[in-house]
């Protein structure tokens, strides 16, 4: 538990809700539905 919780840290999450997306992109707080679906978007965009 403690090896998860310095991994999430270290990936700059400090509140929930959050979602990591690829592995790489952090989403956090309770964003509405625009938000994630732009930010689904840029991520797709870059890959």
């Amino acid at each position: 538990m403690r090896a998860q919780e310095q991994l999430y840290q270290g990936a700059g999450i400090h509140s929930v809700p959050a979602v990591i997306v690829n592995d790489r992109h952090l989403i956090q707080g309770g964003q509405p539905p625009a938000v994630f679906a732009q930010a689904l978007r840029q991520i797709a965009a870059g890959a």
